[in-house]
């Protein structure tokens, strides 16, 4: 149903997290040194030498299976206690991604150029979709508590 808080919420969490898969994470930029991170690579170019690579699919699956979890639970809106659980299965997953990129990604590259970058979108659009979640998730248990206390009227 999508009049319920819960669902337009969740439908915001996938929208952020869609659009966070196709903004850059971080960003060096330089006169010697661009360094540019998103969701599936890494690419780092030093003044007059090639582009350096690095592939960081794994990162970028966690979001896209955040995704796919998030619209399943928008679809499961007769099933709460489901809901409850995939909403926690989600936010385990978009946490999971902010972790490594705190602990693998920042300090190797900082360690590696010795300067510091700027944060973009694509971190902050997984932090609200989090927090969002996070609401939706009490909007549904808020939900499933009033029907219980209905269900012990009768």
């Amino acid at each position: 149903m999508l009049q319920r808080p819960q669902t337009l919420l969740l439908i915001t969490a996938v929208a952020l997290l869609v659009t966070s898969l196709f903004l850059p994470i971080w960003q060096i930029n330089t006169q010697h040194l661009n360094f540019t991170l998103t969701a599936f690579n890494s690419t780092s170019t030093l003044s007059g030498q090639e582009p350096n690579s690095r592939n960081l699919v794994y990162m970028g699956f966690l979001v896209v299976f955040a995704i796919i979890g998030g619209i399943y639970t928008i679809t499961k809106y007769n099933n709460r206690s489901l809901q409850m659980k995939l909403c926690s299965v989600v936010n385990l997953l978009i946490g999971a991604h902010l972790i490594l990129f705190m602990m693998m990604v920042i300090p190797a590259a900082q360690k590696e150029v010795q300067l510091e970058g700027s944060i973009s979108w694509g971190f902050f659009l997984p932090i609200g979709a989090f927090v969002l979640n996070l609401i939706a998730k009490l909007f549904i248990r808020k939900d499933d508590n009033l029907i219980k206390s209905v269900d012990r009227i009768r």
